[in-house]
């Protein structure tokens, strides 16, 4: 997403599309933002488990071999599990504190 308007707006910079073009192409933007926003839900995943989804639905391969539903189903245990694991090391906060 942010590529896209990086390239609507250095079209516009070096004068490839008018003001009006950039604007159209901001209006589809949003447009697509707002259904981005949406698909978490749709999904029936929580925003962490979407960004899990986001992260290994990126690879196309892995979109080929295990198709939407694997991929969300992976996610979710994805996240619970590094949930389920996170801790804090206090022995790097300490050192890290005696250092301030």
């Amino acid at each position: 997403m942010l590529e896209m308007l990086e390239n609507s707006i250095k079209k516009y910079h070096n004068k490839i599309i008018s003001a009006a073009e950039f604007i159209e192409e901001l209006i589809e933007l949003g447009k697509d933002v707002q259904k981005m926003d949406k698909e978490p839900e749709e999904m029936g995943l929580t925003n962490y488990e979407y960004a899990f989804y986001c992260a290994i639905a990126n690879n196309e391969s892995a979109q080929e071999l295990m198709g939407k539903n694997k991929l969300r189903e992976l996610a979710v245990v994805l996240f619970e599990n590094v949930k389920a694991n996170a801790s804090i090391d206090w022995t790097i906060k300490e050192s890290i504190k005696s250092k301030l």
